[in-house]
């Protein structure tokens, strides 16, 4: 029964109903020549695509389960056009086998402790990396900064890296673009 279950358990569960269903459809397009061009977005996904369990294996079955659906799929839904976008607060507790799969990264505030510095930096390299450094909480400043970086950035002629900073506040972004009347 799904109420003794524990919630992560029936959150995997129906993650991974959600997916089946979704790859089935792309999967049924395919084959009628027709791409589904979607975006399947999976927040806090270090709970859901751990690097490892911190619980025994008889409590975590489903969500082991839902883990080995996403490693197999991420390699295969692209032919579908199907994209990926995992948002996780830490790389280090993320699935290696699905890191290595990404192709395109948004790094934001935040990753600057232990290990996820070395995933940082190996992702942007070291000039960019210096830059990620000096990006301010997007609390305190009401920016949001990140770096792109993959064959996703079509926005630099050289399909490099860029930076970028978003604001928070609409009215200032209207008034820094001379747009308030």
């Amino acid at each position: 029964s799904l109420i003794q279950m524990p919630k992560e358990e029936v959150r995997a569960i129906i993650m991974r109903e959600v997916l089946e269903s979704i790859i089935a459809v792309a999967n049924e397009k395919y084959h009628e020549n027709e791409l589904v061009n979607g975006l399947i977005v999976i927040e806090e996904a270090h709970n859901y695509i751990p690097s490892y369990f911190r619980i025994p294996r008889e409590e975590s079955v489903e969500r082991r389960e839902l883990l080995s659906l996403i490693k197999e799929k991420v390699k295969e839904t692209r032919k579908y056009g199907i994209g990926w976008m995992f948002i996780t607060q830490s790389t280090v507790d993320f699935n290696k086998e699905v890191y290595r799969q990404i192709h395109n990264y948004i790094f934001m505030y935040g990753l600057s402790i232990g290990a996820d510095v070395d995933n940082v930096k190996s992702a942007l390299g070291a000039d960019l990396f210096d830059l990620y450094k000096t990006f301010k909480d997007p609390k305190r400043t009401g920016k949001y900064q990140f770096i792109a970086i993959g064959p996703i950035v079509g926005l630099s002629s050289t399909g490099m890296a860029i930076a970028v900073e978003c604001f928070s506040d609409i009215d200032y972004f209207l008034e820094i673009n001379g747009l308030l009347e």
